[in-house]
């Protein structure tokens, strides 16, 4: 990874920064590109030599490529929330389907030796009848979120297919960390946190899971990846399958705090039943994820506790 050059798109969100900080201690030459970089801790923690802070589509990146290209895009930039895209299809469209076709679009016009990483989402695999997903499994998205991020791995195939662009699709399950502040973990912690309320009020029946990987391995398998360049999808998660019963006692374990847990019975629309990732294809590249549930739920919560009331 020594001197390899690296663009992240979406370096300011919760991905794109820890990925950029991950591949700058591995001693790449990593270029930070996104909105809000000067807003972010792990970016402030480096004095970078190049970084574009821009919101694509944007000239500053298209220069960047023709000038400078780098050997891996690492595209983190995009839409985050299965519920904004119910309620916004098409801002959703937008600002992952639409954004992509122009990351692509700019490799293949400025730096067509450039390999183009895709972080997907497991949200493609929609409610599956098996578990765990292997990622030759049939995709029934369930949500815009899910639709567009199947369109977008659509979109790297054809130009793979047609225009011999080198393309990597990661299905994330459940990413977490420190540094995380919204979905599942985060929702959960706010709510134990609030002191204006006796009890957790939690969505589904509790027995819904969820394949949660934590950042650091998340960034390890990518390395994996990245080191035997490899091409194609695959699944990135833990291989294990969480209720989001045990995810809300394992919360309340660590903050110790004494408040009940109210099950609505109602899941939301676009939010799936159960996921569990089958890793085998990325751990026959020598991955193992490191970081239990237990002990990720510890560290968030530390982390979440520290930084209560910041932004």
């Amino acid at each position: 990874m020594k001197h390899t050059r690296i663009i992240v798109t979406g370096a300011g969100g919760f991905l794109g920064s820890y990925l950029s900080h991950y591949f700058h201690l591995q001693r790449a030459e990593v270029i930070p590109c996104g909105r809000s970089l000067s807003q972010n801790d792990l970016i402030k923690k480096v004095h970078w030599e190049r970084k574009v802070e821009a919101q694509l589509p944007s000239k500053a990146f298209e220069s960047l490529l023709l000038q400078s290209p780098p050997s891996l895009i690492i595209h983190c930039a995009g839409t985050s929330s299965v519920q904004h895209s119910v309620a916004e299809p098409y801002e959703d469209f937008k600002q992952s389907v639409n954004l992509f076709s122009y990351v692509l679009e700019c490799v293949r016009k400025y730096s067509p030796r450039t390999k183009v990483v895709l972080l997907s989402s497991a949200s493609v695999y929609g409610c599956p009848e098996t578990l765990p997903v292997c990622e030759d499994m049939q995709t029934q998205p369930i949500s815009p979120y899910g639709y567009h991020k199947l369109m977008s791995e659509l979109l790297a195939e054809e130009y793979s297919k047609v225009y011999g662009l080198s393309t990597l699709v990661l299905r994330i399950f459940s990413a977490y960390g420190e540094g995380l502040r919204k979905q599942v973990l985060y929702d959960l912690c706010s709510r134990f946190l609030d002191h204006t309320s006796d009890n957790v009020l939690v969505y589904g029946t509790g027995n819904e899971t969820r394949d949660f990987i934590h950042i650091s391995d998340l960034a390890k398998a990518i390395d994996v990846l990245i080191h035997h360049n490899t091409s194609g999808i695959f699944n990135i998660g833990s291989g294990i399958g969480t209720t989001i019963g045990k995810l809300a006692y394992l919360i309340r374990d660590s903050f110790s705090i004494d408040k009940e847990i109210v099950f609505t019975g109602n899941v939301r629309k676009g939010d799936p039943l159960y996921w569990e990732a089958n890793i085998d294809k990325l751990a026959s590249y020598g991955f193992t994820p490191e970081i239990s549930i237990e002990a990720g739920v510890s560290k968030y919560c530390n982390w979440v506790k520290n930084h209560s009331g910041r932004r």
